[in-house]
């Protein structure tokens, strides 16, 4: 499992690490999480909601503080405006300095995550 269910968002986004509580409520923020650091996960009242467990995921991995961060569909099941939203709001705050790659099959999430922008394509279509 990706989440310990039973621990609390607190517990799943820090993992283990120094807590710092202002930044672990502004990634949480940034990320679109409206629950309280303090919230047990629980499997029956969270485990459907893939967008939650998205975000969770994206919140531990921006919690962490790197250089570098590689985003391979950030918030993949959730709609693109919120996708695009929480992209925004990450590289705007938090993430604002740091080394981010963005790997998208919406253009439109790309153009606003990137300052530069490579399209792949296969059979000479994007």
């Amino acid at each position: 499992e990706w989440v310990d269910w039973g621990e609390t968002l607190q517990d799943n986004v820090v993992m283990g690490g120094e807590l710092r509580p202002q930044r672990l409520q502004q990634v949480l923020d940034c990320c679109g999480i409206a629950l309280l650091p303090s919230t047990p996960l629980l499997s029956k009242q969270h485990g459907g909601d893939r967008e939650l467990l998205q975000r969770v995921m994206l919140a531990r991995g921006v919690y962490a503080s790197r250089d570098l961060y590689l985003l391979d569909e950030p918030l993949a099941g959730c709609p693109l405006e919120a996708r695009i939203s929480t992209v925004r709001t990450l590289l705007r705050t938090v993430l604002r300095g740091r080394a981010v790659l963005v790997a998208s099959s919406s253009y439109a999430l790309a153009q606003e995550a990137a300052e530069d922008i490579m399209v792949l394509l296969r059979g000479g279509r994007a």
